[in-house]
């Protein structure tokens, strides 16, 4: 059944739709420098809850830097004081999904809000905006990190974050994310939401609640 509330704002996440990402390759960028396995990374970053700690923003990206390399019986004057190369290592494992874009604008110019929400770290969210993919920089009017608001998806608290940055009433907010529990998150706030399932369908799914949304060439 089509919703009746107008949408007025758009979040999207960001990883597994607008950008891949794959830990191993930052596990073997890591294990390459430090002269260890790509499984003793991932056990020092992953397994040891270290990451969900810095997505969570209860660690500083030196902070953070200077466990992993403990976790991994290595120096800490291997990290310089900012805690690279480590983090630049460990975050060069994203690449652009380019064909989410033309919806993005297509949504700009029909007058709808747009912005990012998304679990994620300062080192990873860092190196993903030096990289100026048009994809995921300069568009979004409301970035809604993780590590900034101190909550993670599917948690209640993250979305009602979202809601008063986005300034719009929960139900004219919509969300697209690749996790069924953090779309569920949403319907729970009482967003409308779908899952991600490729940049057509969620066209379709937006073009439904939005008659008036031109489609995107």
């Amino acid at each position: 059944m089509t919703p009746s509330a107008p949408i007025r704002f758009v979040y999207f996440d960001l990883g597994n739709v607008l950008v891949g990402f794959d830990p191993q390759r930052g596990c073997r960028n890591v294990a390459a420098w430090a002269g260890v396995s790509p499984a003793a990374v991932y056990r020092a970053v992953w397994d040891s809850g270290l990451e969900d700690q810095f997505e969570h923003g209860r660690l500083s990206p030196a902070e953070f830097a200077r466990q992993v390399v403990r976790n991994l019986g290595l120096s800490e004057s291997l990290l310089d004081r900012r805690g690279q190369p480590l983090l630049d290592l460990l975050s060069d494992m994203f690449t652009p999904l380019p064909e989410i874009l033309p919806l993005v604008e297509s949504l700009r110019r029909s007058g709808i809000g747009v912005g990012i929400l998304s679990n994620t770290c300062h080192a990873h969210w860092d190196w993903i905006q030096r990289q100026r993919w048009p994809v995921c920089w300069g568009w979004s009017q409301k970035n809604v990190l993780s590590f900034e608001v101190g909550h993670m998806k599917p948690a209640a608290d993250i979305y009602a974050a979202a809601q008063r940055q986005a300034g719009v009433p929960a139900e004219q907010l919509f969300f697209t994310d690749d996790r069924e529990e953090n779309v569920a998150g949403a319907l729970a706030a009482g967003w409308q939401a779908a899952p991600f399932l490729g940049a057509q369908d969620l066209i379709r799914q937006l073009e439904r609640r939005l008659p008036e949304l031109c489609q995107p060439r």
